[in-house]
C-alpha cells in the first residue's frame, strides 16, 4: 500500500489482538487538542471542516521547553511542531513563556510574530477547502526573550475572550485566525473548542451565524466568552492540555462518519437503543514511544504488525526541520444520558478508517513510492487512550492502494483504544489486490441482497479464513454455538467459547455465527430474534475443508416465524475479529 495515498481501514470499539508494548509509562497523557471547526456554505459549496490542533503544524519540531513544576521527562520527550493552542505541549505539561510565545501584540486586535525563531515555537497553519488557518499565542507586555512592549490587552474579534497585563507582569493565551480565501463570500459558524484535562474553564469561542466575506478574517480565543463590556480572560497553557470528544447519535445499522482533518472514521452499528451516543477521540503519540520488541511481537504466531502507522495529518509537514512520524491511537466510546451504554458489551459494528499516510515516514520505497503491508488494527478492549499494550486485532480485509485510496474493514464490540500497525518484513500490497483474514460468505449466498430461505432448510455458509488479512490459511478452525464466555488469561485478547462438549471446551481458533435483526426489503421492523446460532437443531455443523476453506450448514428450525422475519448472519472468532453484517436473510415460509 503507498504510503503516499491513504489507508481505509475499519475499527470498531472492541478490536484486535496481539502484545504489542511502548516502552514508556504515560505519565502525562497526550491530548487530542482543541479543535477548529468550519461549517456554512462558501457560495454555493458546502463546507463542513474539522482540525484538532495536533494537526495544525509550524514545520519546527522541537520538544516541550525545560521542565518546570509538575513536568517530567516525558513531557520534554514528546517531540511536535503542533499543539501551539495550548503553548507547545503534546502532553499539556506548561513549557515557560520564552518557548512558548509565537507573536507578540500590536494593538487590541493585531499581532506580530517574534524573530528569535530558535528559542521558541512557532506559529502554526493548515489550507484546506479555501480556509486558511492560523495557530499564535500571543502576548502582551513586556514578552520573555523578546524584550518588546506591547499593548496592555489583546483579544478575539468579538472583544470577549482578552489578555490583559497585571502589574506590569505579560500575559499570554492561545488564539486562532482564519481567513476566507474560498474567493466566495462565507456563511456559517467558525468555532473553537477543548474540553481542559485540569483547572480550567472549557474552550468555547465561537463567531455564530456570520457571514466573512472572501479574504476576510476572523480571531478566536481559547476560553470562555464573556461580553466586549466584560470580557474573559485565559491563559490556556495552564490548563494541563485540552481534549474534544466528537459526539453523533448512532442507530442501528445506519453508517456515522466522524471528521480528523482529511480524514475519516466511519462505523456501523448492529444494534442501538434510543439515546445512545458514540464518541471519537484521536491521541497522537510520536512513533519513537512505540517499542515493539524485534521484527515480530511477543507472539508472533498472531501476524501482528511490529511499527505504528504514522498518519500525515498529526506528523509534521514536507520541509520540517525533521521527519517527526506520529502514530495516533483513537478513543471510541458509547455513552447514553451522560453515563455509558448499558450494551456497550454486546454492542457489535464494523467500521471503516480512511487515512492519509504520512510520506516522511521513512517506509521502504517500491517503483519510488513508500508501501507497506501487513496492515493489523491493534486495540486495548475497556480503556481509554493512551495505551501501553494492546490486546486484539481484528483487519478483516483490506486493499492495497488504487490512485488515491486504500481501502479496509474490520469489526467488533465494545469500547476500545486502537491504533494501525504494520510489518516491516511483509511484501507490500499491491495496487487493488485484496487481501482477507475473513472472506465470505460466497455464492450462492449474496453479501449484498436479501437471501430468501425456507423454514426448516439447511443453508451453507462458505467463507475462508486467514491468521491475519494476507496471512496463511487457518486449517483448524472450530464452531463455538455459544459465542464468548470470557477472556482467555493464557493468551490475552482471546475468548473462551462458552459451549462444551461433553465436558470439554471448544478448542481455539473458533468462529461463532451471529444473527442480527435488520429492516425487511418492505420497510417493517424485524421479528427476528438475535444472538448465536446454536445447536438447537442439533444438526448444524461446520464443515472443514483442509486449505483455510470452510461451510457452515445452518440447520434452520422448522418453526421460525415468517412474518417480516429479517436478519444478518455475521461472524466473530476467537480472537476478536467481528463482522456482524456478513449476508442478509429473510424467511419466506
Amino acid at each position: 500500500m503507498r504510503l503516499s495515498s491513504r489507508i481505509s481501514v475499519c475499527a470498531l470499539l472492541v478490536l484486535f489482538a496481539a502484545a504489542a508494548v511502548r516502552a514508556q509509562v504515560v505519565p502525562n497523557t497526550p491530548t487530542s487538542g482543541a479543535v477548529v471547526t468550519i461549517n456554512g456554505t462558501a457560495g454555493a459549496n458546502p463546507v463542513n471542516i474539522l482540525f484538532y490542533d495536533s494537526q495544525i503544524h509550524s514545520a519546527l519540531v522541537g520538544p516541550n521547553s525545560p521542565a518546570v513544576i509538575g513536568c517530567t521527562q516525558f513531557d520534554t520527550e514528546v517531540q511536535t511542531d503542533a499543539y501551539v493552542l495550548q503553548g507547545g505541549s503534546a502532553t499539556g505539561c506548561p513549557p515557560v513563556d520564552s518557548y512558548e510565545i509565537t507573536d507578540v501584540a500590536t494593538g487590541v486586535t493585531t499581532f506580530a510574530p517574534r524573530m528569535d525563531h530558535a528559542t521558541h515555537q512557532s506559529s502554526g497553519s493548515r489550507d484546506i477547502s479555501g480556509f486558511h488557518i492560523e495557530t499564535h499565542f500571543i502576548c502582551v507586555g513586556k514578552c520573555a526573550s523578546g524584550g518588546v512592549t506591547g499593548t496592555k490587552t489583546f483579544c478575539n474579534s468579538a472583544l470577549t475572550i482578552c489578555i490583559n497585563v497585571v502589574s506590569g507582569t505579560p500575559a499570554d493565551n492561545g488564539f486562532i485566525k482564519v481567513t476566507n480565501n474560498t474567493g466566495s463570500n462565507f456563511t456559517g459558524t467558525i468555532a473553537l473548542q477543548g474540553a481542559p484535562v485540569s483547572g480550567c474553564s472549557a474552550a468555547s469561542d465561537s463567531t455564530g451565524m456570520i457571514n466573512l466575506a472572501s479574504g476576510k478574517s476572523v480571531i478566536l480565543a481559547m476560553g470562555t466568552p464573556g461580553t466586549p463590556a466584560v470580557p474573559n480572560t485565559f491563559d490556556s497553557s495552564t490548563c494541563a492540555g485540552f481534549n474534544f470528544d466528537q459526539q453523533q447519535a448512532i442507530t442501528a445499522g445506519s453508517p456515522t462518519t466522524f471528521l480528523f482533518g482529511k480524514d475519516t472514521f466511519q462505523i456501523t452499528p448492529s444494534n442501538s437503543n434510543p439515546g445512545d451516543v458514540v464518541t471519537f477521540r484521536p491521541v497522537p503519540i510520536p512513533a519513537n514511544l512505540f517499542n515493539l520488541p524485534g521484527s515480530k511481537l511477543t507472539n508472533s504466531t498472531r501476524g501482528d504488525g511490529t511499527e505504528c502507522v504514522s498518519i500525515a495529518d498529526f506528523a509534521a509537514p514536507t520541509g520540517a526541520n525533521q521527519p517527526n512520524p506520529v502514530c495516533p491511537e483513537f478513543q471510541t466510546h458509547c455513552i447514553n444520558g451522560g453515563a455509558a451504554c448499558s450494551d456497550a458489551e454486546t454492542f457489535y459494528w464494523t467500521g471503516e478508517f480512511k487515512a492519509h499516510l504520512d510520506p516522511n515516514a521513512g517506509y521502504p520505497l517500491v517503483g519510488g513510492l513508500p508501501e507497506i503491508g501487513g496492515v493489523h488494527f491493534l486495540g486495548a478492549p475497556g480503556v481509554n487512550c493512551a495505551q501501553n499494550a494492546f490486546s486484539d486485532d481484528i483487519a478483516l480485509w483490506y486493499i492495497g492502494d488504487t490512485p488515491g485510496d486504500l481501502t479496509g474493514h474490520n469489526g467488533g464490540s465494545g469500547l476500545n483504544c486502537f491504533v494501525t500497525t504494520f510489518d516491516p518484513t511483509a511484501a507490500a500490497v499491491a495496487a487493488g489486490v485484496q487481501v482477507f483474514s475473513f472472506n465470505g460468505f460466497f455464492p450462492p449466498v449474496s453479501d449484498n441482497t436479501f437471501n430468501n430461505i425456507n423454514s426448516g432448510q439447511n443453508v451453507g455458509l462458505p467463507f475462508d479464513y486467514a491468521n491475519g488479512a494476507g496471512g496463511a490459511p487457518v486449517t483448524n478452525l472450530n464452531w463455538c454455538p455459544a459465542g464468548p464466555s470470557s477472556t482467555d488469561s493464557t493468551q490475552p485478547g482471546y475468548r473462551v467459547c462458552a459451549t462444551e462438549i461433553s465436558g470439554v471446551p471448544v478448542p481455539e481458533p473458533w468462529v461463532a455465527f451471529l444473527r442480527t435483526p435488520t429492516t425487511c426489503p418492505n420497510g417493517d421492523a424485524s421479528t427476528s430474534p438475535s444472538g448465536y446460532i446454536n445447536y438447537n437443531p442439533t444438526n448444524s455443523f461446520l464443515h472443514n475443508y483442509g486449505d483455510g476453506s470452510y461451510k457452515f450448514n445452518w440447520a434452520t428450525l422448522a418453526t421460525e416465524s415468517t412474518n417480516d422475519n429479517c436478519f444478518y448472519i455475521g461472524v466473530r472468532f476467537d480472537n476478536g475479529i467481528t463482522n456482524p453484517f456478513v449476508a442478509p436473510f429473510q424467511f419466506t415460509k
